[in-house]
């Protein structure tokens, strides 16, 4: 997946460990770094993992709105914050790569297994943006898992060329094509990382274990004012409506 540098503000970094949740819990990487987890509703049977994008604001907003919809549906949720975010809010950035990251979510996954006892069958997993292509990369290797969100995931190439958009999510999702397993896609209709006509082209010849729900909201499901300004009121209740659909299609 490209490394997708988004713009990190001051305001993002303050509230980076604002906690919302019912636990958060440290965690150590093998390779020694230090990652958050939130943990909400706990105790509940069934299991969502989110892995969230590049940029280290809490977003507790859509993490609180997806969890409360959890609760109600009877799952415990649990976001992961990457360790380069706990090590530098304000200017970390992942690794080239990407195993730095995928090496957080798999102390998660081990976490929850180990610790936690969730049984196989009862863990989902998903991301948002970035995190999309990270989890995938997962999914794809940990066969026990059976259903995949993927929160705005990233299909447009703002780099290159508007045509290259055809290539985005082989290249960000190796393997997804051929994916048997239950997927299910969200896209905002005023995403720029990830423009409604490029999801449904890719979308449109995708068998049944794809679900692609085109939503209203930018890249963090925003809903703004014809003049642009942010409508906090119109946000919320998007962040409520697409949880309910998340936790609709889970069950």
């Amino acid at each position: 997946m490209k490394n997708l540098i988004l713009f990190l503000t001051t305001a993002f970094a303050t509230s980076f460990f604002a906690q919302a949740s019912d636990l958060q819990i440290d965690l150590n990487t093998q390779r020694g770094s230090l990652i958050k987890i939130d943990i909400y509703n706990p105790g509940l049977a069934s299991l969502l993992v989110l892995a969230p994008g590049q940029g280290c604001n809490a977003r507790l907003d859509m993490y609180d709105s997806i969890a409360g919809e959890g609760k109600t549906a009877g799952f415990t949720v649990v976001r992961l914050y990457w360790a380069y975010c706990v090590a530098d809010p304000q200017g970390g950035i992942p690794s080239n790569d990407f195993s730095n990251e995928k090496e957080d979510f798999i102390t998660v996954l081990n976490y929850v297994r180990d610790e936690l006892k969730f049984n196989d069958t009862n863990i989902s997993i998903g991301g948002k943006s970035m995190g999309t292509g990270i989890t995938w990369e997962v999914f794809a290797l940990q066969k026990y898992l059976n259903q995949f969100v993927m929160l705005t995931p990233i299909c447009t190439d703002s780099e290159t060329e508007p045509s290259n958009h055809k290539n985005i999510f082989s290249e960000n999702y190796p393997g997804l094509d051929s994916e048997s397993r239950n997927i299910l896609l969200v896209q905002g209709n005023a995403d720029p990382y990830c423009e409604t006509n490029h999801f449904q082209s890719y979308i449109s010849n995708k068998g049944n274990n794809f679900v692609p729900l085109v939503v209203k909201g930018t890249h963090s499901f925003g809903i703004n004012n014809p003049d642009g300004q942010f409508n906090a009121e119109q946000s919320t209740k998007n962040l409520k409506v697409i949880s309910k659909w998340i936790f609709t299609w889970l069950k």
